[in-house]
């Protein structure tokens, strides 16, 4: 490990504390394309629109039955020229050891939360592009 790095994990180990188990899980992560800089509440960052914010309570009132997390991610040779990525993971059910993967490309941020509360509560979307 280079002397200006520093990894959680790694830290833990030399000092003997036992991680297993204290990542928190979701049922749903929703990754959404937006370059930083972030909050230490993803949605709390510049540019985020009131009604991904409100979808976002609107999940967490009902965390039992959606167990969704959001995460703003960002790769600049990645990012799409014009429009938004939507990165969606769904645990399957039962026994699972990865999570099923769908990708959205919207025309901008403000057609995340349509498209995001129609994938939690519905279970689907219809293709967009």
């Amino acid at each position: 490990m280079a002397k200006d790095q520093f990894f959680c994990a790694e830290a833990s180990r030399q000092s003997g504390v036992d991680i297993i188990g204290t990542a928190s899980t979701h049922r749903i992560y929703i990754a959404i394309e937006h370059a930083p800089p972030w909050e230490s509440y993803d949605l709390e960052s510049k540019g985020i629109p009131e009604n991904l914010c409100e979808l976002d309570e609107e999940l967490d009132e009902a965390y039992d039955r959606y167990q969704t997390r959001f995460l703003l991610v960002y790769n600049e040779r990645l990012k799409l020229e014009k429009g938004v990525r939507v990165l969606c993971f769904r645990k399957p059910p039962g026994l699972a050891n990865a999570y099923d993967k769908q990708e959205f490309h919207l025309s901008d941020i403000q057609a995340v939360a349509p498209l995001v509360k129609e994938y939690v509560v519905e279970g689907s979307v219809s293709v967009r592009l």
